[in-house]
């Protein structure tokens, strides 16, 4: 290797270097679950970054199948635009948000339903997920959580509402079934009447 080539990539590592400590220099908030493929932050100013793997679109920047070495920031131009993000959660191949007005976004792989938008499509930029119609728009959500596949959210009022891959009965609706909007699964069965104060998923539970 040449010295010219050497002096190039030397430039190159710092540039990525300064790159990720201008992006992460104000972080409020660290979003990285249990065997996740990929890390993700939100900063102050509620922009998601992310890195590692990105083979689904779970980044949601628009690109996937590209693996970052660095923090790539979120597709802000779509849903996103004006919003400002206060949490996320990252299952294997797909990302679940909160922003500050209490509304859920999502992105990534999408085959069993897991970005709760009413369809099986995958996607590389944020959607919103789907709250009219679940029984979930009348609430404030306070907590959300990705498992492998699918999601889990928590209100004010103590309610649980899951969607997603339900192969192994993650779900906790009582059935098998995937679903691909919100499942309020704390209106009956032993959660019926009880306030849940906090929820976390793993892998297929």
């Amino acid at each position: 290797m040449n010295n010219n080539l050497k002096t190039l990539i030397l430039r190159l590592v710092f540039l990525m270097l300064a790159f990720s400590q201008v992006v992460l220099a104000d972080i409020s908030y660290i979003g990285i679950g249990p065997g996740k493929t990929f890390g993700a932050v939100v900063r102050a100013d509620g922009i998601p970054y992310f890195w590692g793997n990105n083979s689904y679109g779970q980044h949601g920047n628009g690109i996937s199948g590209n693996a970052s070495l660095y923090p790539d920031a979120v597709d802000k131009t779509g849903v996103l635009s004006g919003k400002k993000i206060t949490s996320i959660s990252g299952g294997v191949y797909h990302t679940i948000a909160l922003d500050s007005e209490g509304r859920l976004y999502s992105w990534g792989a999408n085959d069993l339903g897991q970005l709760g938008n009413g369809s099986t499509v995958n996607s590389s930029v944020p959607v919103e997920v789907q709250l009219i119609g679940t029984g979930i728009e009348t609430k404030t959500i306070v907590k959300v959580v990705a498992g492998y596949d699918f999601s889990l959210v928590l209100t004010s009022d103590g309610s649980v509402y899951s969607l997603g891959n339900n192969g192994n009965g993650q779900l906790g609706k009582g059935s098998y079934g995937h679903s691909a909007t919100l499942v309020d699964i704390s209106n009956s069965g032993v959660l019926s009447g009880e306030n849940i104060i906090d929820i976390a998923a793993g892998f297929y539970h």
